[in-house]
């Protein structure tokens, strides 16, 4: 594939203000609530999921000394608390932005601001699409950092925060390259219009991926870039040389990942400056998520999903889902199961659901131990109960293998996980009778 073909530079626009502006269009857009790297909030020392989302972008300056990095900051409506003000629905939220040293003890920078979303009735508040979106620009030194951000809701008090090491490159070089920024499908590039993708996932179903990206250069000259995407274990499912013609200072330009066969699961951009002789002058990377329609974005396969349902279907329902004939079959009955125990159906969210998933997700991530997290007792525990209201660790303790104690007040409730081994197979020694063993 030829660069030319779908690569679009904006070459005239020369004041930051301009780029500021078309990267800050908030409007209405398609994504699915899910952390990226991030703290997310804690609870008692167990992670829950974050509602809102973040990201850091470096661009080049005409300081020679320190990059510019953008903070973006995503705000679902459904993270809000909205109250009827007048004729329109109102909600109020402060964003804290902090750039710690790599240690993350010493505050270097911090920026506060306001946001403020209006909207003309109750039922667009409660749609996941909609979402505000916020910048603030810190310049740093090259080096590594953490970023954390902390909002609050002004109405409910509500505060959660996300935070992610950060890079700061060094642009001040004859020919560089930016960060990569993802952009929503609806952008329209060429009434620069670009609408920043923070929460980096995608539809695999689309079959495309827009990204923006800025290349500095000391002179006009002729460019050829290697443009790729990678999946699983570093496999290529998208590669083409693309050539342009660069002008002295900021060449901003997008690029459309065309005709992709994606399934679910993470991938990779990678865009790489070439010289004359295909070596790598200079380098840019950015993950994003892909998603199957119909299934949350981290759910990869179907047949998978089914068998994480164990916690919360019948003996019969496991039987039905699993005797679909066909991928296409079973996800038809998986999604009818879920639709059955949707609490609000005149809602596109299904909180049970989103809620199920996200523990079987967390469960994977914090409790695999040779078996998936979510077969592990800790994880069965998580999946059932949630988040324990109080964790109680003895890792250390004289005498004593390590143990953890989990608490649910309202359950009146004391769960004890021992690990006998002494390598982190913790398995529960108070068992689940009765209406325990019951999801809620």
């Amino acid at each position: 594939m030829n660069m030319t073909c779908s690569l679009k530079s904006y070459d005239k626009m020369t004041n930051s203000m301009k780029l500021r502006n078309i990267l800050l269009v908030l409007v209405c857009a398609s994504l699915h609530v899910f952390a990226q790297t991030s703290e997310g909030s804690l609870k008692n020392g167990v992670q829950n999921i974050p509602g809102f989302f973040i990201d850091c972008v470096n661009f080049g300056t005409s300081d020679s000394i320190r990059t510019r990095v953008d903070v973006l900051v995503d705000v679902p409506f459904t993270f809000l608390k909205f109250f009827k003000d007048n004729s329109v629905f109102t909600a109020e939220y402060t964003t804290t932005a902090d750039v710690y040293d790599s240690s993350g003890t010493n505050l270097l920078q911090e920026k506060i601001w306001s946001g403020k979303v209006q909207v003309p009735n109750f039922e667009a508040t409660v749609v996941k699409n909609n979402l505000d979106i916020s910048l603030r620009s810190f310049m740093l030194q090259p080096g590594q950092y953490l970023v954390k951000v902390e909002l609050e809701d002004k109405d409910s008090k509500t505060t959660t925060s996300q935070s992610m090491k950060v890079q700061v490159k060094n642009l001040w070089k004859p020919l560089a390259i930016s960060d990569i920024v993802l952009i929503m499908p609806n952008s329209k590039p060429e009434k620069q219009k670009l609408i920043p993708n923070v929460p980096r996932m995608v539809s695999a179903k689309k079959g495309e991926v827009t990204v923006y990206f800025e290349v500095y250069s000391d002179v006009a000259t002729d460019a050829s870039f290697r443009m790729d995407m990678l999946g699983d274990n570093s496999y290529k499912v998208y590669h083409a040389e693309a050539y342009k013609k660069l002008t002295s200072g900021t060449n901003r330009i997008t690029y459309v990942f065309d005709s992709l066969k994606i399934t679910g699961g993470e991938y990779t951009i990678r865009v790489s400056l070439l010289d004359s002789a295909k070596q790598v002058i200079d380098q840019a990377e950015k993950s994003f998520k892909a998603q199957i329609p119909g299934l949350p974005l981290f759910i990869k396969n179907v047949d998978k999903a089914i068998e994480e349902m164990k916690y919360i279907a019948s003996q019969t329902d496991m039987d039905s889902l699993r005797a679909g004939k066909t991928p296409e079959e079973r996800l038809e009955r998986f999604n009818e199961f879920w639709k059955r125990r949707d609490p609000s159906e005149a809602t596109e969210e299904n909180e049970v659901f989103d809620e199920y998933f996200r523990r079987v997700n967390y469960a994977n991530a914090n409790f695999t131990h040779n078996i998936d997290g979510w077969k592990t007792d800790m994880g069965m525990v998580y999946i059932l109960l949630g988040a324990p209201d109080n964790v109680d660790r003895h890792p250390f303790d004289i005498n004593a293998k390590p143990y953890e104690v989990w608490e649910y007040y309202q359950l009146n409730q004391r769960l004890v996980f021992l690990d006998a081994t002494g390598f982190g197979d913790y398995r529960l020694i108070t068992p689940l009778t009765g209406d325990l063993y019951r999801y809620r």
